[in-house]
């Protein structure tokens, strides 16, 4: 998903969530952490993402994770890391509070 500007019904701007491409992919968690920020408890967990290589992914994007494997998670990708022949793509990412 990429981050674009809009309108809402009434006119105002937004900034909304769109949908890029639909790709499989595997998900799998790598770690995740508890701490504390703001005064409160948070949770903080790590994921890797390998799918097939696709030119303009980059730090700038979410991923979301959707039925019949995952829940509707979305992830915030951290990094994309291709390997040296640009057939698979490595995403690092962190979730995403909705």
């Amino acid at each position: 998903m990429r981050q674009g500007e809009g309108r809402d019904p009434l006119g105002a701007p937004t900034t909304d969530w769109a949908e890029v491409a639909t790709v499989w992919a595997e998900v799998t968690g790598i770690s995740a952490r508890e701490f504390v920020a703001s005064g409160g408890e948070q949770n903080q967990a790590t994921y890797q993402i390998l799918m097939r290589y696709r030119r303009g992914v980059d730090d700038t994007m979410r991923v979301e994770h959707r039925p019949p494997t995952g829940n509707g998670e979305v992830y915030e990708i951290v990094s994309a890391l291709p390997d040296a022949r640009r057939t698979q793509l490595t995403l690092m990412c962190k979730t995403v509070k909705s």
